[in-house]
């Protein structure tokens, strides 16, 4: 699996090659990161192919021959083809499946109404990025001790020079951000949030629009794709920007404790 079908996991691996370790076994792909070891999609197993009937305790023999469940307290399973396969047995014994649709942008639409109160622009270091952390922390099931490795892993995507955060502010006070990581000629946007209390004023989709407008008229990418939970609010808002579905992949996770 050294290319991979997938826009979702060709656009992710630009991230695990630079800060996690891959290892490519016989049967799958081993993603790890021994830095960050509570992060379970920094830690999992990718298959060529979706789980066929039988596959549940083979599948699970490989992750505990891989990682120490008993202290991570989680596994997760993802496949490099759009085909669900046999998740039966999965959701009997407690996993969570989830469906994400890649999106590409084909012709950037601009919205009707923008939101003309925030300004967009790059996130600096220091006060930003930690009202960028408790900003995150609003979510459910998020510790701080997980975003502030999350913050550090990307400010390193930074100095790399494949990553940049945009911001959307009031003021001085950070409202909403989002990332974009890129590898030669594909870009792929990261992690998308509006604070919970600044939702429902088209923050989102002015800030989605302004970022991709200023990508657009850089040329420098070929294909720019965003992920999505299926069928979610977010993903309609994405469809109404020019994004097109053009894939789906599949997850499959069982978390004892949070991240």
């Amino acid at each position: 699996m050294n290319v991979f079908h997938l826009l979702s996991h060709q656009t992710e691996m630009i991230v695990y090659r630079l800060q996690s370790i891959v290892e490519e076994k016989d049967r799958y792909c081993k993603v790890s990161s021994p830095e960050r070891p509570n992060y379970y999609w920094g830690n999992f197993l990718l298959f060529p192919q979706a789980p066929q009937e039988n596959d549940f305790h083979q599948w699970m023999k490989y992750y505990q021959e891989e990682f120490d469940i008993g202290k991570q307290n989680f596994v997760s399973f993802t496949w490099d083809e759009e085909e669900e396969g046999d998740v039966k047995a999965f959701l009997k014994n407690g996993f969570k499946h989830e469906v994400l649709h890649a999106l590409v942008l084909k012709e950037l639409k601009k919205p009707i109404i923008l939101n003309r109160v925030i300004r967009i622009r790059e996130l600096s270091e220091g006060q930003e990025w930690e009202q960028q952390i408790q900003m995150h922390l609003t979510e459910p099931g998020y510790t701080l001790d997980f975003l502030q490795g999350q913050a550090r892993s990307f400010q390193d995507l930074i100095a790399r020079g494949v990553a940049k955060r945009f911001g959307a502010f009031i003021g001085d006070r950070l409202v909403a951000d989002l990332g974009i990581i890129y590898e030669g000629d594909i870009l792929r946007f990261n992690n998308i949030i509006v604070h919970p209390k600044f939702r429902r004023r088209g923050i989102c989709r002015t800030l989605v629009y302004e970022v991709s407008r200023l990508i657009v008229e850089a040329e420098r990418f070929d294909k720019i794709v965003m992920q999505a939970e299926a069928g979610e609010p977010a993903e309609t808002l994405y469809l109404s920007l020019g994004f097109e579905k053009v894939q789906r992949s599949h997850f499959l996770e069982k978390v004892w404790s949070p991240v």
